[in-house]
């Protein structure tokens, strides 16, 4: 990122120490290189930059650093498929709520844990990969039909390209083999063909319809739904069934998202037997503290 390296040559440089003044008293750094070596024409131009930023801005460079911070935090925060997982962990928690309540019979957290439940089922359908490759192709179509030509190409081939893209990064076990059908699509809308281009944008979204992750969220959905219904009525074994189920769905679409987990299924080691006691031993016979053991047998003598 551009500004890390502002802001890493600025604190090379020594200007952290000027950080808490204003711009306007902040002076341009006298960079003393070290025996030998040569401050580059790009590290200067950089260094001009932050301070005529600075003025323009009435920043610190304190602010810049703390800006450079707040974004690469937010960079840290994952996205795409793994932010995908991570709202079916947070459905799977809210499933989780709703059973306990459920369990307790308190028509009150029942009902706030399906209210928070809905909406993330509904946030978790938006960005199903299938989803949002549907979403640029509908706005594929939508630029087709109502813009003019030139128009057309440029913002129609712009979602397909962004429909190429989702494709791309998505693993296959999530995501529909449409990739080379919307590109044959790309190529005929750059190609100035809408007409062409928009069916085969029609023949994509048929495919796309009826794939298995949209169906599944759709069926967690239609589950929730259920049970919100079924909490004005107090009927908690219908509520913890459509729970079931619902936890069922959201299992098999995280299966499907994060891949199957292989389990190592560990042997158990049997215990080592005890040995059996010895014989009682006969009347007359001496019993000792050692087992005994028969005599040796007498060598039998060779033949002459």
């Amino acid at each position: 990122m551009r500004m890390i390296k502002l802001v890493v040559i600025v604190a090379l440089a020594g200007l952290v120490g000027s950080s808490c003044r204003p711009a306007s008293e902040v002076q341009p750094p006298a960079v003393a290189p070290r025996a030998g070596e040569e401050v580059s024409t790009a590290d200067q131009e950089v260094l001009r930059e932050i301070r005529d930023y600075l003025k323009e801005s009435g920043s610190t460079l304190d602010a810049l650093v703390q800006e450079v911070q707040r974004r690469e935090t937010l960079e840290r925060v994952p996205g795409g498929i793994a932010a995908l997982g991570t709202d079916v962990r947070v459905a799977k928690a809210l499933v989780g709520a709703a059973r306990r309540a459920v369990t307790a019979k308190g028509v009150e957290k029942t009902t706030a844990a399906l209210n928070r439940l809905y909406p993330a089922l509904g946030n978790l359908r938006s960005q199903i990969p299938a989803a949002l490759i549907t979403q640029h192709l509908e706005r594929a179509l939508v630029a087709i039909s109502t813009s003019s030509a030139e128009e057309a190409v440029n913002q129609a081939s712009g979602y397909l390209l962004k429909a190429v893209d989702v494709a791309m990064q998505a693993p296959a076990r999530i995501v529909p083999d449409v990739m080379q059908d919307i590109e044959r699509a790309k190529a005929s809308v750059d190609n100035n063909n809408l007409s062409k281009g928009a069916n085969q944008i029609l023949a994509v979204l048929d495919k796309l319809a009826g794939h298995e992750s949209i169906e599944i969220v759709e069926k967690a959905i239609g589950e929730a739904a259920a049970a919100q219904q079924a909490v004005g009525r107090e009927a908690w074994p219908v509520i913890s069934a459509e729970l079931d189920q619902l936890d069922r769905l959201l299992a098999k679409l995280q299966e499907k998202i994060e891949g199957e987990t292989t389990t190592v299924t560990v042997e158990e080691v049997p215990e080592a037997e005890e040995a059996a006691p010895p014989p009682p031993a006969e009347e007359g016979e001496e019993v000792t503290g050692e087992p005994t053991t028969p005599a040796a047998e007498a060598p039998v003598p060779a033949p002459e």
